[in-house]
């Protein structure tokens, strides 16, 4: 592994995960990542969170739930890196369902 030289550049900002955490834009789902079979720690924004990741109300009783939301979530990230594991970043998609008043989905 290559360490990184910062002493070449000059830091003008500065924002930690911690910080992130604290501060609501990062949302800590590390033990629930954990059920999956993730060995690190992770997170998501507030934004997938708060707009994909929280069902809307009227699918509750459709069996929707955070829990089972994250549990597809992390499912899915599972399958995109299993043969990508010399890669630093990966890209997949989860399709989750919307609120019945947002209409159809468009593609």
């Amino acid at each position: 592994m290559h360490g990184f030289d910062d002493s070449l550049f000059n830091v003008i900002f500065s924002y930690t995960r911690k910080q992130a955490t604290e501060d609501g834009n990062l949302i800590d789902v590390t033990e629930q990542a954990k059920e999956t079979g993730f060995k690190v720690p992770v997170a998501v924004s507030l934004n997938l969170y708060a707009k994909y990741i929280t069902p809307p109300k009227e699918l509750e009783g459709e069996g929707q739930s955070v829990t089972g939301r994250l549990h597809d979530l992390f499912s899915m990230c599972l399958l995109a890196m299993q043969d990508k594991l010399d890669q630093s970043r990966i890209s997949f998609q989860v399709f989750f369902k919307p609120s019945h008043s947002r209409g159809p989905l468009k593609k």
